[in-house]
């Protein structure tokens, strides 16, 4: 993907949300309008213009410069990343954690197994730890 289309689709993003936001802010009461209002207008005019500004200077220049060099890298972590979520909203985070873990450790950074071992082991000890001393309640997930 290159950078200006990169920037294109993020400021469209942003805009959009301004646009929802505009309309989310007249469900407010009129004197708790007035902010939320004038912020998203303000950011869906700046967004605005931004989109212009790169949309017109990309069609100026023309460059073929990539918004990432390791952008396969970059969407195979975010990958790695989405999956932790969801295994946490599905098993629980203690089993996610373990799963995730290993899984990771293993495949991708290539440890060896008693590696694995002593970094899960250190990493749930650290949360069994701070679960005590904090009193944190993990989240759970719909089967644990």
């Amino acid at each position: 993907m290159r950078r200006t289309t990169a920037s294109l689709l993020f400021a469209f993003f942003i805009f959009i949300g301004c646009l929802w936001l505009i309309i989310e802010s007249f469900s407010f009461q009129a004197t708790a309008r007035y902010f939320p209002l004038t912020v998203a207008t303000l950011g869906a005019a700046f967004s605005f213009l931004v989109f212009v500004q790169t949309f017109m200077k990309d069609r100026k220049e023309r460059q073929e410069t990539l918004f990432h060099e390791q952008f396969g890298e970059v969407i195979k972590y975010a990958g790695w990343l989405i999956g932790y979520i969801v295994l946490i909203n599905i098993a629980g985070f203690i089993p996610s954690t373990i799963i995730y873990m290993i899984t990771f450790l293993y495949f991708v950074t290539q440890m060896k197994i008693h590696q694995v071992a002593v970094s899960l082991g250190g990493t749930l000890v650290f949360l069994f730890v701070l679960q005590e001393f904090v009193d944190i309640e993990w989240p759970a997930g719909m089967f644990f």
